[in-house]
């Protein structure tokens, strides 16, 4: 089976500077607050099912406080706010950030214009 790849519409930032097989950017997931820990419990499940636990390409990341969401946000390239707010202060410190994923329907907690406005593109599931 061929690992996923990350396509976004600016590639994910290495620290490395190499963009290569062996070099591969990690994708952090931030999954955002208290609720719905099955969301974070099933991620992990199904990355294990693939063979692919935290690994050096993909690192998924639990911020349930406001200060640990705000500490993860310049580290985030996809987060899921769950029932947290994604407001201007979050999304301007989330340089790295491509896409907000939310879960079931809603995406009023999400500052869109201000997504928009920084190439992040956001989904509900």
């Amino acid at each position: 089976m061929t690992p996923p790849a990350w396509r976004f519409l600016r590639p994910l930032a290495s620290s490395t500077g190499k963009n290569t097989r062996s070099h591969r950017p990690k994708c952090r997931v931030v999954f955002a607050g208290r609720h719905f820990q099955a969301g974070l419990a099933s991620t992990h499940a199904l990355l294990q099912a693939h063979g692919r636990p935290q690994s050096a390409d993909i690192e998924l990341i639990h911020a349930p406080s406001r200060k640990e969401l705000m500490e993860a946000a310049p580290k985030a390239d996809v987060a899921l706010p769950f029932m947290e707010h994604f407001d201007k202060e979050f999304i301007r410190a989330a340089q790295r950030l491509r896409l907000i994923q939310q879960f079931g329907v809603g995406l009023e907690r999400v500052d869109i214009d201000e997504a928009t406005a920084h190439g992040i593109a956001f989904a509900r599931s």
